[in-house]
């Protein structure tokens, strides 16, 4: 399935929207004295690499808002910096990001607030609105992840305990559809059966993996984007843009109203 859908996905390169954004969350992050806490690794990946996440999850799996609301989850949340991608490019309807640091939500809600003050200030339309929650608390002490559809985690270095947690809740959730983790390369022929084995995730597809750059450092990590294998295949379908089917729908719906058109004329 990799082989089938890695032309749909291109390199990801930056719109000038997303490179303002990115610049004003860089600014800001210095503001608040960096993302820092006391609790786990502190880093993020980046905007190229994460427009490339988000790219092929829009693409994939149906991470967009064309034709139902869709709930993004950020696993261990830090600043916010992807959800708030996701809510700028229209990505995602709604997001929460979950932070076992109580330092890091501090420093995360008032990144978010003068992120937001700043994009507005610039005259920046925001695609979906701005609705995120943060939630201060480890993954494994939520009691559901719904209505969450989608999620998102830089998990290197999170302890096994809340990798188990955050699976235990994907396979039991009726909303969440696929996951993307990006870790260190899986030394493994098939990743989904890793995730499913070491971590209860249930049966999976992986429909994609590239390597993503760490902002600063340059450090090289692996995305891994998997979908629930049990998603009806139709749903899946329906999930996928492609702007070759979108033009032809838009043709054959310009074509019917024309023949309709011509059906009413005496």
């Amino acid at each position: 399935m990799i082989d089938r859908f890695n032309s749909l996905i291109h390199p990801g390169t930056m719109t000038s929207e997303v490179s303002t954004l990115y610049r004003i969350m860089n600014a800001v992050e210095n503001n608040i004295g960096g993302g820092e806490g006391v609790e786990g690794l502190y880093g993020s990946i980046t905007g190229a690499s994460m427009e490339r996440v988000l790219r092929s999850m829009e693409t994939l799996t149906g991470l967009h808002t064309k034709q139902q609301p869709t709930v993004l989850m950020d696993v261990g949340s830090g600043l916010c910096r992807p959800l708030i991608h996701a809510l700028v490019t229209g990505r995602a309807s709604s997001c929460t990001g979950v932070e076992v640091d109580s330092i890091k939500c501090v420093k995360a809600e008032a990144f978010s607030t003068q992120v937001k003050r700043r994009i507005v200030k610039k005259g920046m339309n925001f695609k979906s609105d701005w609705d995120m929650d943060i939630v201060c608390s480890g993954i494994e002490s939520l009691g559901t992840l719904n209505p969450v559809t989608h999620v998102y985690s830089f998990w290197e270095g999170v302890p096994v305990d809340a990798r188990l947690g955050l699976g235990r809740l994907f396979k039991e959730s009726r909303t969440a559809l696929s996951i993307c983790v990006v870790q260190r390369a899986m030394r493994h022929d098939s990743p989904a059966e890793v995730m499913d084995e070491e971590y209860g995730f249930g049966p999976l597809q992986l429909l994609d993996s590239f390597r993503v750059s760490m902002s600063g450092s340059g450090r090289s990590f692996m995305a891994y984007v998997f979908i629930k294998d049990r998603t009806p295949r139709n749903l899946i379908q329906s999930m996928f843009v492609r702007p070759e089917s979108t033009k032809r729908l838009r043709d054959e719906g310009k074509e019917e109203k024309q023949q309709e058109a011509n059906k009413r004329k005496p």
